[in-house]
């Protein structure tokens, strides 16, 4: 990015900063800088990664974030961050124009009640300041015993996001299959899209305020599953 930005005139760049697909967690402070070096402005997509990190969004140009993921209310509701003043613009339809809700200091359409009143109650879980500590506490955890299974995960722990931890299964598994012994005994991972199912990893997510107990049998489970695909 940074031979790019020596190399060619940009006026701005928008970048994914969680990385749900493998779990990296790409370097947002970095970025903003080289933005501030090269006056390039920088846009960036937190839809991943709001509420599950502490984000410090100075010196970004515009950021976005949705009330699902992992504030874990209900889908529905989009935020755009900007540190500038915006225009109504003639060209963008109204309902999806920043610039006319910036204006009127207000949302000027009819939203709805309930995905506000459910955002307003998972923001709630905020107050506690422990929530990053403890998402951050669940990862590590599950990566080190995962680990010890003899597991390998996919990105290093310089890069990785401590927000999902993907799994690499041998060829000898089939990740669907185990995805699915792990539904019927409870437990939920991510593993049906396409780009999951062509490389055989499982994803796990450590949004959720799941126990130590909880997690343990998760991964028991799991251990158990794999020793019944390969007995040897």
């Amino acid at each position: 990015i940074k031979n790019g930005f020596q190399t060619y005139q940009y006026d701005w760049v928008w970048f994914v900063h969680h990385e749900t697909s493998v779990g990296i967690l790409n370097q947002l402070e970095n970025l903003v800088q080289l933005g501030q070096k090269y006056n390039v402005k920088i846009c960036v997509d937190c839809i991943s990664s709001i509420g599950a990190i502490a984000l410090n969004l100075q010196g970004v140009y515009l950021a976005s974030g949705v009330s699902g993921k992992a504030i874990g209310s209900y889908t529905g509701l989009a935020f755009v961050f900007h540190n500038h003043s915006i225009l109504p613009s003639e060209y963008i339809p109204l309902y999806l124009d920043v610039g006319r809700y910036f204006i009127t200091n207000s949302i000027p359409y009819t939203q709805s009640w309930n995905l506000l009143f459910a955002l307003q109650e998972a923001l709630q879980k905020y107050d506690e300041f422990t929530t990053y500590e403890d998402i951050k506490k669940r990862y590590i955890y599950m990566e080190k015993k995962l680990h010890e299974m003899g597991l390998k995960i996919v990105t290093s722990k310089e890069h990785t996001s401590g927000l999902i931890v993907t799994v690499v299964l041998d060829d000898i598994y089939c990740s669907e299959t185990v995805g699915d012994s792990l539904a019927l005994q409870g437990y939920i991972l991510h593993y049906k899209s396409s780009y999951l199912r062509e490389k055989n990893w499982i994803q796990i997510a450590c949004f959720n305020p799941y126990k130590e107990r909880e997690i343990k049998m998760m991964l028991s489970s799991l251990a158990c599953i794999l020793k019944e695909m390969n007995p040897d």
